[in-house]
């Protein structure tokens, strides 16, 4: 679904990035491609001129959606979906983008300045209600 809208802009400049980080061969290989496509001027639209690109950030943002309930109600397996999707796919994310936010890489001249790594999630902490 994701990936339909981002072909919808029809924009060259922006590509969907497929990252299975339960695989890592292949998430190293779209991290790869990934620096690849950073590393060639990119022009947002016919006729206008490339530029280069800088990784300034990675933003995850994890599903906001979780199941809400006594706590004594959910099922084991959805914590270990809770904590797959809102703890370890955010922190394997991050280990994928790693090697490409400490290569520096960025266009000739320009200042390096660290590039920076948010995570946003929910509190579900007032979701989890005793029996």
């Amino acid at each position: 679904e994701d990936e339909s809208m981002v072909h919808a802009l029809s924009r060259p400049d922006i590509r969907p990035l497929g990252l299975d980080t339960t695989d890592p061969p292949q998430a190293g290989a779209a991290i790869e491609r990934f620096a690849t496509f950073l590393q060639s001027p990119q022009a947002p639209g016919p006729h206008i001129k490339p530029n280069s690109l800088t990784l300034k950030s990675v933003i995850l943002i994890p599903s906001l959606h979780y199941q809400t309930s006594p706590i004594a109600t959910i099922p084991p397996s959805s914590f270990a979906d809770l904590f797959n999707t809102h703890l370890l796919q955010p922190i394997l994310t991050i280990q994928a983008f790693l090697p490409l936010l400490a290569s520096r890489l960025q266009p000739i001249g320009e200042k390096w300045i660290p590039p920076k790594v948010l995570v946003f999630t929910p509190s579900i902490i007032s979701s989890i209600n005793p029996p």
